[in-house]
């Protein structure tokens, strides 16, 4: 399983005040992006006490609205409104994730799953019943759950930098999860300053996903879907690419590549993410991908899907071990990016 901590925070560290309604801290674009992330989750995870006090929806409402993600509630006590948002709102499955009450008043609405109690009991039931990518989104208690038990792949912190909350009472997102992860990449979102963090857990699986995420861009309607990072050897993102990013036949590994020469990057001793395999063989270039790939000196290549044989017979990973790259296949995301090529896939 995959797990990603989301967090929007104050520009002091905190995740709320005391006041009886939720503080926004998120602008707009930040906002979308963190549906997007939704929409590329299996699930979505939030404690109890987020569930009665924000009443969230958990629902994706920007971007892909067709896509919701199963929603998971983690309790003790059971005590639940069944009125609240989590329950009424969206058609995905809602889950009670329980270590106490057995929430026999909840089963005619939700699925219920018993855990021991333990944040590892609580991945591997998840993970049991079939999920495998999961977006944690809080409160405060949950969130340190997680970290301290380990289990976190990746933190998404959004930071406002014009809310100061300065208030000792408020919950406080656990900052000291922060100096053990490796700083992934950084971008803006209106007031917002957004970090994406990479936990020693499986920095290739988390770099791979942000790869995925890239596919998304692609407007391709008659080639496949495909989405590129390549991260320095601090397994900082330096490029990214899509299919279709600057012209009608560009690969996403051509685009990526592109870029970082453009803005001067020796790729040597580089890693480079794709959602699939890169190709082999292309009649629109006079190289293919895993040319490319060779050509610039990479170290290693990580990707989460092979080529099926539609259009040629991919020999890539082939390709690049022989040139004395590190090659790995992860399939963790391979579901999603069958789904991102559902309009070439569906009938393979």
């Amino acid at each position: 399983m995959h797990i990603i901590l989301s967090a929007a925070i104050s520009a002091d560290g905190y995740l709320d005040d005391m006041a009886d309604t939720p503080l926004t801290f998120s602008s707009r674009e930040d906002i979308e992006d963190v549906h997007a992330l939704r929409a590329m989750s299996d699930a979505i995870l939030v404690g109890a006490n987020t569930c009665r006090n924000d009443n969230p929806s958990l629902t994706v409402r920007h971007g892909n609205t067709d896509i919701q993600p199963t929603k998971i509630v983690m309790t003790r006590s059971g005590n639940f409104d069944r009125n609240t948002r989590f329950f009424t709102e969206g058609t995905a499955e809602k889950i009670v994730l329980t270590s106490g009450d057995p929430c026999d008043h909840l089963k005619d609405i939700a699925t219920i799953i018993p855990f021991d109690g333990s944040a590892n009991d609580a991945t591997c039931q998840l993970q049991a019943h079939g999920i495998k990518t999961l977006m944690i989104e809080g409160g405060a208690q949950i969130q340190q759950y997680f970290l301290d038990a380990g289990t976190i792949d990746e933190i998404r912190l959004s930071k406002n930098q014009h809310i100061i909350v300065n208030d000792p009472r408020a919950p406080a997102f656990p900052q000291h999860a922060l100096p053990s992860a490796t700083v992934m990449r950084e971008q803006t979102y209106g007031q917002n300053s957004v970090t994406w963090h990479a936990t020693a857990k499986n920095i290739d699986q988390t770099l791979l996903r942000h790869a995925v995420a890239q596919a998304e861009k692609s407007p391709a309607a008659d080639r496949y879907r495909v989405g590129c990072v390549i991260a320095d050897t601090h397994h900082r993102i330096i490029s990214t690419g899509f299919t279709q990013e600057t012209d009608a036949t560009c690969h996403a590994e051509q685009a990526a590549i592109d870029k970082a020469l453009k803005n001067g990057f020796d790729l040597t001793g580089c890693a480079i993410y794709s959602s699939m395999e890169p190709c082999s063989k292309r009649a629109s270039a006079p190289k293919s991908c895993s040319e490319r790939i060779i050509d610039a000196k990479f170290k290693k290549v990580v990707y989460a899907y092979r080529e099926p044989a539609i259009f040629v017979d991919c020999e890539g990973h082939a390709m690049l071990e022989k040139a004395g790259l590190t090659v790995i296949e992860n399939t963790v995301f391979a579901p999603l990016v069958i789904r991102q090529n559902a309009h070439l896939l569906s009938g393979a």
